[in-house]
């Protein structure tokens, strides 16, 4: 500001407001270190046996309870605790805040988190008033709450008799780039897909995988996802295979107690065994051998292929968590002689798939993926730049709602 603009008395009066406004700002230095270490003093009853578990605060994790500036952001690693830290916020703003527990929102990622901070907030502070969403169910909230004030509206019934035309469509031509992510979408329907973030700690999210099933679309319970990708993958294309069949002619020892592959193609008289290591010849954590012990396993597997008829084909896992492994076991088999001959849409869903009872499922949320889409204005593009090969259930499920999405807009233009 140009002070020599101002009149004399003027010019007083704005010193002397500066004066004063330098004083308390004098005042204020250090205020805010000295707060947190009284109110960690003061409030060291709610930050030690905590719940149940009588778990204690760590000093960052107090200092993150009580600071309370306009944004707070508090950046921490898996397994920090994080889920205690929040719920120890929550409840400080009720009980030393005075803050209204209506006033309170809770956002998680996943239905898991959701429930898990409701269960720590019951269990631990007694606490049962205080909203806990995701953000998906929040973002929800919100689209009905405004759901008048959209001037385009959209007609759910249209939109149903629409993805009906265009899955009835595809379903009549072969080579549609649409029908070929819909088939993968529903050879992976069922497959579910754990992130670490979604995890308090490490420890929790290696139990979630070490506890965690795949069922093959031949209805085989399997032990890992790319086991199942592999049978999977054999099943959509017609070749015949067992799991897991005793190879009765391999050495059989005490500590063995016979060799029993992970699928033989009788057919072809050829074995598969998928090696779960990756590039370094590591194990992942949920493995029930430690990697030397896993590798010597692999050494002794392929012993047994020497000087015999059989025929050994062999998968990795680095190949899978780089997405190649489908690539990889095409190419192997197709060297072996076996024929690739994959099921038409009709014939998966007649003999692999209950469409009928989750055909309207389905759709449903293919009106949920182009509502969202129109009205949050979210471009095509950026909607195939989020999605990621590593999940297939959700990037094939995101390729066919960009189709649609793509042809909905085609159509409202051609109807207008």
């Amino acid at each position: 500001m140009d002070s020599d603009l101002l009149r004399e008395s003027d010019l007083t009066q704005f010193e002397h407001l500066r004066d004063r406004l330098d004083s308390v700002e004098s005042q204020l230095e250090g205020y805010n270190p000295e707060f947190v270490a009284r109110q960690r003093k003061a409030c060291k009853p709610l930050f030690t046996d905590i719940g149940p578990e009588k778990l204690d605060l760590t000093a960052e994790q107090e200092r993150a309870v009580i600071r309370n500036g306009i944004y707070n952001q508090v950046i921490a690693a898996a397994g920090t605790g994080k889920t205690l830290t929040l719920t120890t916020r929550v409840a400080y703003l009720i009980s030393e805040q005075d803050v209204d527990p209506d006033d309170i929102l809770v956002v998680t990622y996943t239905n898991e988190a959701t429930d898990e901070m409701r269960e720590r907030l019951r269990n631990q502070f007694g606490i049962t008033d205080v909203s806990v969403q995701t953000i998906q169910s929040f973002g929800y909230g919100l689209i009905q709450e405004t759901q008048d004030e959209f001037v385009e509206s959209i007609d759910p019934n249209e939109q149903r008799n629409f993805i009906d035309q265009q899955i009835r469509d595809a379903r009549n031509d072969a080579s549609s780039a649409f029908l070929n992510h819909y088939y993968e979408f529903l050879v992976h329907f069922d497959d579910v897909y754990y992130d670490e973030s979604d995890f308090e700690t490490r420890k929790a999210y290696v139990e979630a995988r070490l506890e965690q099933t795949y069922v093959t679309l031949k209805g085989t319970e399997v032990k890992s996802r790319a086991e199942k990708l592999v049978a999977d993958f054999l099943f959509t294309h017609q070749v015949e295979y067992q799991y897991e069949a005793r190879a009765s002619w391999a050495e059989s020892a005490a500590d063995k107690a016979g060799y029993t592959p992970d699928f033989y193609l009788p057919n072809h008289d050829l074995y598969i065994e998928h090696w779960g290591i990756d590039e370094s010849g590591s194990v992942a954590p949920w493995f029930s051998q430690r990697s030397g012990e896993y590798r010597e396993k692999i050494r002794w597997g392929r012993e047994q292929f020497t000087d015999t008829d059989h025929t050994l084909v062999g998968t990795y896992e680095f190949e899978h968590e780089a997405n190649r492994l489908k690539q990889a076991l095409r190419h192997r088999l197709t060297h072996h002689g076996v024929k690739l001959d994959r099921l038409e849409f009709e014939e998966l869903v007649d003999t692999a798939f209950e469409y009928d009872q989750r055909e309207g499922w389905i759709k449903s949320r293919f009106v949920n993926f182009i509502e969202n889409a129109k009205r949050f204005d979210v471009k095509p593009a950026d909607i195939t730049a989020q999605l990621s090969e590593e999940n297939p259930r959700q990037y094939h499920f995101g390729h066919c709602g960009v189709h649609l999405l793509q042809q909905y807009v085609l159509y409202l233009t051609r109807t207008v």
